[in-house]
């Protein structure tokens, strides 16, 4: 009770006079991101869900079968839904895997088969629920670039696993890039708030592509330090020359100035007049 009463003390000292500012902005900065999270939940279970219809029969039996060839141990539904742009996976105990109805008749079977598999991927992995965990501490963090830069990475390497097996499903990567180029055709605006549904057009989709059609060459981008590397080493170099040379002893100065006979200077080599 004593370290919990003699906390806040310690908290307002370390952070100064300002303290109350700070833990104000901070408190609406996270309650902002706590009402966007809210929303996009709202969305999800609401007019998703709602407008949630069910697929061709025919559909129903390939979607079983890919769940089995894709190692899902849960049972998964698999719906049309006219709210959504993109494959995206809804749920972590019930999942619900939503296709948008242009899919179903822009994209070839296979095609479509090579997307589902990806969103099963999602399933197996349990994505949903890290999404939800991932958005959380992007909320109580918001205020930390490196938050961002690593909540980005950890969604990029994300759809890159499920990429690779989706790939393995269906055996063709040519076949599952076409689909998602064609499945980016369909998208006239992206509607998924803050990514907090698994979807397939998720991540840098050129990248994702060039990854698949040419795994050996990658473009990954630096990190943000390694950018930084050349101002920081100039900024030590500078520092380490500034102490130096206030480090080196100065020289007396003359107790009077001292007055040179310019003509008896003579330079080396020089003819005489």
């Amino acid at each position: 009770g004593q370290a919990l009463s003699g906390w806040m003390p310690r908290l307002r000292e370390l952070l100064g006079p300002g303290s109350p500012g700070v833990f104000l902005a901070w408190i609406l900065g996270f309650s902002l991101r706590v009402v966007q999270l809210g929303r996009a939940m709202a969305w999800l279970y609401g007019p998703c869900l709602v407008s949630l219809r069910p697929p061709p029969t025919p559909w129903l039996s390939r979607f079983e079968a890919l769940r089995v060839r894709s190692r899902v141990r849960i049972p998964v539904r698999l719906g049309l839904s006219d709210q959504v742009d993109s494959l995206v996976v809804l749920g972590w105990l019930k999942p619900v895997v939503l296709v948008p109805a242009a899919a179903l008749l822009a994209l070839s079977p296979e095609g479509l088969e090579a997307l589902l598999a990806h969103e099963l991927a999602h399933v197996r992995r349990g994505d949903f629920f890290a999404n939800i965990l991932q958005a959380f501490a992007e909320a109580l963090l918001f205020y930390h670039p490196a938050v961002w830069w690593l909540s980005r990475r950890i969604r990029q390497e994300r759809e890159h696993c499920c990429d690779d097996a989706a790939v393995q499903v269906c055996g063709d990567p040519i076949l599952y890039a076409s689909a998602l180029a064609g499945l980016e055709e369909l998208r006239i605006q992206p509607k998924l708030v803050l990514d907090l549904a698994p979807a397939a057009s998720g991540g840098n989709l050129m990248f994702r592509i060039q990854r698949l059609l040419r795994p050996h060459i990658t473009h990954d981008t630096p990190a943000p330090l390694a950018a930084f590397l050349p101002t920081l080493l100039l900024v030590v170099a500078l520092g380490a020359a500034t102490l130096s040379a206030s480090g080196t002893p100065k020289s007396a100065p003359a107790s009077a100035p001292v007055e040179m006979a310019f003509s008896k200077i003579r330079v080396k080599h020089q003819p005489d007049a």
